[in-house]
């Protein structure tokens, strides 16, 4: 019997608490559909700009902090230099 009362508790705690939390403190118990109202801000972004999000692939050198620079790495430090 004593081995079931510890697992028992936990559970009932875990459920006391999940329901303390999301109905008083959070108050997602009400009925209430809560919007929240978010804006859309559209930016029209260069290709230029869209480069520098861009995932851009980067190798070094084996044992070496050096790194191997290609026509992308020198297009993008051109561009990300302009900006």
């Amino acid at each position: 019997m004593h081995r079931f009362l510890l697992p028992l508790l936990i559970l009932f705690w875990s459920v006391v608490y999940s329901w303390f939390w999301n109905c008083n403190r959070k108050s997602y118990c009400s009925g209430e559909i809560s919007v929240e109202k978010t804006t859309n801000i559209v930016k029209v972004v260069s290709a230029e700009e869209q480069i520098l999000f861009m995932i851009l692939d980067v190798y070094f050198n084996v044992n070496k902090s050096s790194i191997n620079k290609n026509a992308e790495f020198e297009n993008f430090i051109s561009i990300a230099k302009k900006h």
